[in-house]
């Protein structure tokens, strides 16, 4: 007997539909809300404005630091990068805070209806997942930016390096 993964049960069905910013990280495909999203900048690893470290580096923009969190290293996913370019997605949230997100294509942002529960007893960090929407015929995880960066950078703490 199969069990069923994806609860059909949708959470908080919105009014209206959202944008999800749909993202490539490790060859694994992810969303957040495009609503918090405030610019994509394309980047290489050899660029001298940018600090990638195992979780926490930084990307400067116009004279100013902005944290850039290597999700892919969190999530122990691989890292890809095309033909040495990378992108980093910054973000704001309710604070005003600005930081930044690795990853390694942009794919779309989609018009998202329906949001699905996940199980979260499979899963190790519960609170960095909203839910999961469909793309493409399959689905995927909705990041909660606030539990990424909170996970973070506990684990950061943990390992002693913050």
């Amino acid at each position: 007997m199969t069990e069923q993964i994806l609860s059909t049960e949708t959470v908080g069905l919105p009014e209206s539909a959202i944008d999800v910013l749909v993202f490539e990280v490790g060859e694994e495909f992810f969303g957040i809300e495009a609503s918090v999203v405030r610019m994509i900048t394309e980047f290489s690893a050899f660029d001298e404005n940018i600090i990638i470290e195992p979780h926490i580096g930084s990307i400067k923009l116009s004279d100013t630091k902005i944290p850039l969190l290597n999700i892919a290293e969190f999530l122990q996913l691989p890292s890809t990068d095309r033909d040495g370019k990378l992108s980093a997605v910054i973000v704001s949230l309710e604070d005003g805070e600005f930081f930044s997100i690795i990853v390694a294509r942009i794919l779309k942002t989609i018009s998202a209806e329906y949001f699905y529960k996940l199980p979260i007893e499979a899963m190790r960090y519960p609170d960095i997942y909203k839910s999961a929407f469909e793309f493409k015929g399959k689905f995927h995880l909705l990041l909660d930016l606030k539990g990424v960066l909170s996970r973070l950078i506990e684990h950061v703490k943990l390992q002693g390096e913050l």
